[in-house]
């Protein structure tokens, strides 16, 4: 089995190069380039922002970071997270999914973007169950961690579990957020300064 790292960083490489390759025949606004997942594909986004400059943002969902990011890149970030989250739990202990994931506690693993993007004292806004915290950083980035009490592993306003997704273990979403929206409003509001 290849080691872990070695391969993240292979599969950031090859993700780098499609979206140069896509950029060469369409007309991407490079300035808009930006990554979301959840989960595996939340990791892989902090894994893309570790290792390129070619996304503008990231905002992984139910995710954190794994490995070191020894060579950090300003990019906004949106990181929503449900604290009931038992298969990446918030505060960073091991996971009870296969996997086992134990990466950065949440609140870490974005402090290392705040720190990167030289960002302000982050606000806190607390509405029902979900709470913001927001830090505006140099050059127009952000940096929020949105949390959401009582939500598991699942993408926030999503369809009710299917499945699919009951198979690959994602709790019932939570309706207190939709994430696509945030996620998109996000991403709208931070280009590539």
């Amino acid at each position: 089995m290849a080691n872990p790292a070695v391969a993240a960083r292979m599969t950031s490489r090859f993700i780098t190069a499609v979206v140069t390759s896509v950029s060469g025949g369409l007309p991407i606004d490079p300035e808009r380039v930006y990554a979301t997942g959840i989960s595996n594909g939340a990791m892989m986004s902090y894994r893309l922002a570790c290792e390129s400059t070619t996304f503008a943002a990231i905002a992984p969902v139910a995710g954190t970071l794994l490995g070191t990011c020894r060579d950090q890149k300003e990019t906004s970030v949106l990181n929503i997270h449900g604290l009931a989250d038992n298969s990446v739990p918030f505060d960073g202990s091991p996971g009870n999914g296969p996997a086992k994931v134990d990466g950065l506690d949440i609140p870490s693993a974005v402090g290392i973007w705040q720190a990167v993007n030289q960002c302000a004292p982050a606000s806190v806004e607390t509405v029902g169950v979900v709470t913001t915290l927001r830090a505006t950083c140099a050059e127009g980035r952000a940096v929020v961690l949105i949390t959401i009490a009582g939500a598991g592993h699942q993408w926030p306003g999503g369809p009710d579990r299917t499945r699919v997704q009951r198979a690959v273990g994602l709790d019932p979403p939570s309706h207190a957020l939709d994430a696509t929206d945030s996620i998109w409003q996000f991403f709208a509001a931070h280009p590539r300064p």
